[in-house]
């Protein structure tokens, strides 16, 4: 539409826009996910640049809460850090990688026990990633 120009597409997940409130926080916790991830590239720093306004949203309903706006960020880049964390300390990616055996599904999930002994279930929407070519056998 006319006058739309240069504006973000409308934020939802869930079949549920975000508020304003919401939007604010997403945006603050991405701008500050930026400037902190400028200065390495360990901890995660690979899978918070990736993120998607849409993937912090699930943060921010996660953690935001009620808090002052303030509070709430500090929860959704806590969370974000600690998942980022979680992910370079289990090596999530690396997971998705091995299970090649599964290319012909669109989407999938891998199972995986992390280092606790917890069971961790990765998706992949295999639609939107380049496959790695199969060996035969």
């Amino acid at each position: 539409a006319d006058g739309d120009e240069g504006q973000p597409p409308p934020l939802s997940f869930g079949w549920r826009a975000a508020s304003a409130r919401e939007a604010r926080l997403v945006d603050a916790a991405l701008a500050s996910l930026s400037e902190a991830g400028e200065g390495g590239g360990a901890g995660g720093e690979a899978w918070l640049r990736r993120l998607s306004r849409t993937d912090v949203l699930r943060f921010v309903r996660a953690r935001g809460g009620q808090a002052a706006e303030v509070r709430a960020l500090d929860g959704v880049q806590a969370a974000l850090r600690s998942t980022a964390a979680w992910r370079s300390d289990e090596r999530v990616d690396g997971i998705l990688d091995r299970e090649g055996a599964l290319l012909s599904l669109e989407t999938f999930f891998a199972l995986h026990n992390d280092e606790a002994g917890g069971e961790a279930a990765v998706e992949r929407d295999l639609a939107v990633v380049a496959p790695a070519p199969l060996s035969r056998v």
